[in-house]
């Protein structure tokens, strides 16, 4: 109807849920209306007390009784009278509990007496004792799961629950020792509660559920051999990246921070691969040595000296005042100091007047070479100083002073231009390697205390690229590929403190245990629904032997591990399968605690 009228199926959920109900209750409480001819049969604690001391038949019992009075059918008055059992139990399910809880007291004890009580023959240890009430809780355990089942007496649903009621009964007894056949049953019920509720409490942290599961899935993968991300890493989720800070904290055995450490090994192994060591560097540097200082040699050896050393001097004072250059102080003050180191060379020892144009001394071709190795040293900053500065702003005016000087020495000493082609190639790997080796010292902030290599932060990996940037261009592509891994796998790695993420309280993290479920499932949170803790004391023994928390938490680290097993959480994780949860163990809660109730009253018999 409410669909014919045009509502949302948001607006129909809103209005089944302010009028109290959640969407599967509410499809619960149809379908047994429907099936009662649209009668219900107001419960109480009474009826909860008379359903615990017939162990979960007297909704059946009542139904019969009807039915031979009235003109509904058994069917009919079964559905109506469990419609109101379900509605009492939902509004107070502490109370349902109790009552029904102290209605089943007194057939446990017919039935502990009918077992062998104080009565025996030969007194009873307590071990034998336990052993005995683990057998008077399996039967009453057995028939009150057969009761509390809504299927046909002689179905699989009866028998299912007859065995876990039975499993629970005999179970209790041995939480002083051994596991048995109760916790296998019980084990399912908390396995699914754990995985639930984990799944629930990273859908219920994630910013965006969808795209994080979508991002868990395609982002998982290794940029950089060895450094695996996690969870917050791969799901670009700020709500999720908040969630790793807590659950590192639960973590008492690091494997988080771990996992932070093998990831910043695995970058500086990879930038360690890319630059090389030192010794590396050395021998590349031996080797173009090697083979280019024969042909500067023997280029010198075969030339011979720069006799009209004013015509080099000349083209540099040309280039000086080249309209444009002229105009730029800097730029034409470092020419003009290279015209004068070269005056300087052209200076006759002999002539003790210093510089005259009329008057000029022959220069070997090694020292016009020194010159130009000089302002290569400028240009590259190596000698530092304000003439570095300049000598970086006149880098193209520099470079054709550079020419000049190759040509004025290439005509004296034929095959120096031939020297540096070949040096200039065998220049290639050993620039590669220092631009490289400058990148790895300038982004990294101390070493790892483990393998004394490198941290590589993220900030200054990402400065230095920025200063590089013409060096990085003029290295090979499969080296920039790995070096902008490194800088990806940084920025994934900051996913935990980036801008925008607000670590969780620590309540949400501790909200999200098995006990806080048991509670919700007894109503303790509700004003009048306090559950004696003594009526919880099953659950809590199972709780117990289970470490449901520790195993929630090992489960939650691990989810927070690796983003595959998230991503396969948050899917299955939705808040109707949590109020499935509860529901399905609310409805086998008289096969779990008669037993435990009977196996109580036998110990307490002397």
């Amino acid at each position: 109807m409410a669909r014919a009228q045009g509502m949302s199926e948001e607006d129909i959920v809103g209005m089944i849920r302010d009028f109290g109900y959640t969407p599967e209750r509410y499809r619960r409480a149809l379908k047994r209306l429907g099936e009662s001819g649209g009668k219900i049969v107001e419960a109480g604690a009474g009826r909860f007390f008379g359903q615990g001391a017939s162990l979960g038949y007297g909704d059946e019992i009542e139904a019969r009784a009807r039915s031979l009075v009235g003109p509904e059918s058994y069917d009919q008055e079964l559905a109506a009278i469990r419609l109101g059992m379900d509605e009492y139990r939902e509004d107070y399910g502490g109370r349902a509990i109790a009552a029904e809880m102290a209605g089943a007291v007194l057939p446990s004890a017919l039935i502990s007496r009918a077992g062998g009580g104080p009565a025996a023959a030969i007194p009873l240890s307590r071990v034998a004792n336990v052993g005995r009430n683990m057998r008077i809780g399996a039967v009453e355990g057995g028939i009150a799961g057969s009761g509390a089942s809504e299927d046909d007496l002689l179905s699989a649903g009866t028998a299912k629950s007859a065995a876990l009621g039975a499993g629970f009964g005999s179970a209790i007894p041995l939480s002083l020792g051994a596991a048995g056949a109760g916790i296998d049953a019980a084990k399912p019920i908390f396995n699914s509660a754990q995985q639930e509720i984990v799944g629930n409490l990273l859908k219920k942290t994630a910013t965006n559920p969808q795209q994080a599961v979508a991002n868990l899935r395609g982002n998982s993968n290794t940029l950089v051999p060895g450094s695996v991300p996690t969870t917050a890493q791969a799901a670009r989720d700020p709500g999720l990246a908040a969630l790793e800070t807590p659950i590192r904290g639960m973590d008492q055995s690091n494997r988080i921070g771990n996992r932070m450490i093998e990831q910043q090994i695995a970058r500086s192994e990879e930038m360690g691969r890319l630059a090389g060591s030192e010794d590396d560097l050395a021998r590349l540097k031996a080797r173009r040595d090697e083979i280019t200082g024969p042909l500067r040699e023997s280029a010198f050896d075969e030339g011979g000296m720069v006799t009209n050393p004013g015509v080099l001097i000349d083209a540099i004072d040309q280039l000086a005042n080249t309209p444009g250059i002229k105009g730029r102080r800097s730029v034409r003050e470092i020419i003009l100091r290279f015209k004068k180191d070269i005056e300087d060379l052209a200076v006759d020892p002999d002539n003790a007047g210093g510089y005259s144009p009329g008057n000029l001394h022959p220069i070997d071709p090694r020292d016009l070479y020194g010159a130009r190795q000089e302002i290569g040293d400028l240009m590259s900053g190596r000698m530092g100083g304000d003439d570095s500065d300049k000598a970086r702003l006149a880098r193209k005016e520099l470079m054709l002073v550079m020419g000049l000087l190759d040509n004025t020495i290439e005509n004296v000493s034929p095959g120096f231009k031939n020297y540096l082609k070949t040096y200039s190639q065998k220049s290639g790997p050993v620039n590669r390697m220092e631009t490289i080796q400058e990148i790895q010292l300038k982004s990294a902030s101390g070493s790892n205390l483990q393998t004394d290599l490198p941290v590589i932060t993220q900030t200054k990996l990402a400065n230095i690229l920025r200063n590089k940037a013409k060096e990085i261009t003029r290295l090979p592509e499969s080296n920039r590929k790995r070096i902008n891994a490194i800088m990806r796998d940084l920025n994934r790695a900051n996913a935990a403190t980036a801008p925008g993420v607000k670590v969780p309280g620590s309540d949400t993290v501790k909200n999200m245990s098995i006990a806080s479920v048991i509670g919700n499932l007894f109503g303790e949170a509700s004003t009048g629904n306090v559950v004696p803790n003594a009526l919880m004391r099953p659950f809590k023994i199972l709780y117990g032997i289970f470490d449901s928390d520790e195993k929630m938490t090992e489960m939650l680290v691990q989810a927070m591990l690796d983003p595959e097993l998230s991503a396969r959480l948050l899917s299955r994780a939705t808040e109707q399968n949590v109020d499935n949860l509860v529901t399905a163990v609310k409805r086998k809660m008289p096969g779990i605690i008669y037993g435990d109730i009977a196996a109580t009253v036998g110990l307490h018999q002397d």
